[in-house]
């Protein structure tokens, strides 16, 4: 029998590992999956056997006819393949993908909402990207978000299905954990190591994500130089691609901080997780952050913000902190605590370990996901 063809897609290449990869790895054999996105040809294609890949120049800012184009030719990609799901993530790919998808009558179209480009906007503009999610859902045959947090988000902001909250699978989250990937044991073995290739020590925070402002990058780096003059042991290392145009850089430049450590986008961040104790993610917007449960698989507690999303992947004071968006001030306090307090990163890397265990396995998350296909 035929397998089930599915398009997964996205805005940008680097979703895959962050987002997809649990899902394309599990999929793989029972489904004739394809993804199509900008760039998706670059991913290593090596982790994903089985899985066909298709560039489509999809941009995150709006541009008219380069959007027009990229809906034509998805079209045509449709009608040639015939996938009966197309399934998209990222607000951009999500635009592009139901209108593509409706126009062609693909049976099952499905968006996964993960975080709103509009939450820092105001006035026309913000009104404008709420119809675009608003239209995303009236296209869609199912709408999603990755948490409750942001199901009672969009509900607020008037984005529903039929007056009710969107679904969410699960406890939340895109994908889960791979536990055979981020497997603490394992992975602890190399620790030591990793730390003297990075060349870190003491109590070493991390940030993996795209490096930008919406991510609070920056407020980190004040809020970390502020720490190490309590201090100057500290290290902070910043995986990711930077997506600063070289402002991030030039700030690192101007400080003149070697306790600063610039990774690159890798499809292993496991590895530089293990290495430091506390994940930091500041984001200004956010969807559930699947990075936040990979380090918690890692029994690493997390700092983030207290904003739709990561209310649900951090319990606050259990297992990590939530501070203010934007607020270097309480940023910095909580960092702080684990230097004051530092069998907090033991007990609430602990706790965080067991909730992920229990509620955001892979395995879990994808038979879900199946179920809904």
């Amino acid at each position: 029998m035929a397998k089930v063809r599915i398009f997964r897609v996205i805005t940008s290449a680097e979703v895959v590992d962050f987002h997809l990869r649990n899902f394309l790895i599990n999929g793989a054999t029972d489904f004739d999956i394809y993804v199509v996105g900008n760039n998706v040809s670059r991913v290593n294609h090596k982790l994903y056997p089985g899985i066909k890949w298709i560039d489509l120049d999809i941009s995150r800012k709006i541009s008219v006819v380069r959007d027009f184009l990229c809906l034509i030719k998805l079209i045509f990609l449709i009608i040639n393949k015939k996938p009966l799901i197309i399934h998209s993530i990222m607000p951009k790919a999500g635009l592009i993908s139901s209108l593509a998808g409706f126009i062609c009558k693909v049976p099952t179209r499905i968006h996964t909402f993960t975080g709103q480009v509009w939450s820092e906007e105001s006035g026309l503009k913000r009104k404008v990207l709420i119809s675009i999610d608003r239209l995303i859902v009236f296209l869609t045959t199912r709408s999603y978000t990755d948490s409750r947090s942001q199901s009672s988000y969009l509900l607020d902001n008037g984005i529903s299905k039929n007056g009710k909250a969107l679904p969410y699978l699960g406890y939340g989250s895109l994908s889960g954990v791979d536990f055979k990937r981020f497997n603490y044991e394992s992975l602890m073995r190399s620790r030591e190591n990793m730390r003297n290739e990075l060349g870190v020590s003491g109590i070493v925070y991390i940030f993996v994500g795209r490096k930008c402002r919406d991510k609070g990058v920056f407020n980190l780096i004040t809020s970390f130089m502020k720490l190490m003059r309590v201090d100057s042991s500290i290290f902070l290392i910043l995986v990711g691609p930077d997506e600063t145009n070289g402002e991030l850089d030039e700030k690192i430049k101007q400080l003149n901080c070697d306790n600063i450590v610039l990774i690159p986008a890798t499809s292993e961040p496991e590895k530089y997780i293990i290495a430091a104790d506390v994940f930091c993610l500041p984001s200004y917007r956010e969807g559930f952050g699947s990075v936040v449960i990979e380090a918690a698989a890692l029994k690493r507690p997390c700092i983030g913000t207290r904003i739709s999303g990561l209310s649900d992947s951090v319990v606050d004071g259990e297992t990590g902190l939530l501070v203010s968006s934007g607020n270097t001030e309480e940023l910095y306090a909580a960092m702080h605590s684990f230097i004051s307090e530092p069998m907090k990163i033991l007990n609430m890397g602990e706790a965080a370990y067991s909730r992920t265990l229990k509620c955001f396995s892979s395995d879990y998350l994808y038979e879900l996901q199946v179920a809904e296909y």
